[in-house]
């Protein structure tokens, strides 16, 4: 799984190099879900705790109405993050849903991990 860090090139990492990279995430931890079209991340009013970074594929953030219409707001793709509105904010739920467009994997990391320093660096 390690080799599949070298597929990421978030701007969240720039200047960071592979080794340390892997160091880094190695403290904090992560984890990487592999998703199919049509598999949701994350629905509306969920609980995000997670930074997600698009590793391949993509994921569209739906916006529902209360008729049930559905509106795509954006759809995210290769290096770009995701959930960290939700996850960096004092109320964690979502008001947006997260929908796979195409055959996703996604590295996911715990924000609360995230802000603090790592001692093992």
């Amino acid at each position: 799984m390690k080799d599949i860090l070298k597929e990421v090139h978030s701007p969240l990492f720039d200047g960071i190099s592979l080794e340390e990279r892997k160091t880094m995430l190695g403290c904090i931890g992560y984890h990487i879900g592999t998703f199919k079209k049509g598999d949701i991340v994350a629905f509306e009013e969920e609980n995000i705790k997670h930074i997600g970074i698009i590793v391949s594929g993509a994921v569209d953030m739906i916006k529902e109405d209360l008729w049930g219409n559905k509106t795509m707001l954006v759809r995210m793709k290769k290096d770009e993050l995701f959930g960290e509105t939700f996850a960096c904010g004092s109320d964690n739920l979502s008001v947006v849903t997260f929908l796979v467009s195409e055959d996703a994997k996604i590295l996911f990391m715990p924000f609360d991990r995230v802000m603090p320093s790592c001692t093992m660096a």
